[in-house]
């Protein structure tokens, strides 16, 4: 049993390990968007398709066709998980990508948009 004094003190640990533990992940998230942001080629891309792995049926990977630098198209599964229904099929997407790798695209939405 927990004594009544140590208690708020656990609360205070627990509370920190979450703050950190998002901020480590938002770190993450927003150095890879970052790093694709000013070197990216940006095109219209069209989702083909959504993806859901076995375990969390509620996240889904969209599949987008989108036009690579030389003309030839690109069919591929993007590698950042979405809630479901977030895209559709068929929904036409801003995709940004580095020039030598098209395989490592972005979906831009919200403020990626607006921001060159």
């Amino acid at each position: 049993m927990i004594s009544s004094h140590l208690l708020p003190a656990l609360l205070v640990l627990v509370h920190a390990a979450l703050i950190i533990g998002a901020l480590v992940w938002l770190r993450r998230y927003y150095v890879r968007r970052r790093s694709l942001r000013h070197p990216g080629i940006v095109v219209q891309g069209t989702v083909v398709g959504l993806e859901t792995d076995d375990l969390r049926w509620l996240n889904e990977y969209p599949i987008v066709r989108f036009p690579g630098p030389q003309g030839q198209w690109y069919t591929l599964r993007g590698s950042e998980k979405c809630r479901a229904g977030r895209y559709r099929k068929g929904q036409q997407v801003t995709v940004r990508y580095p020039a030598p790798a098209p395989q490592d695209f972005i979906i831009l939405h919200g403020l990626d948009l607006l921001l060159p």
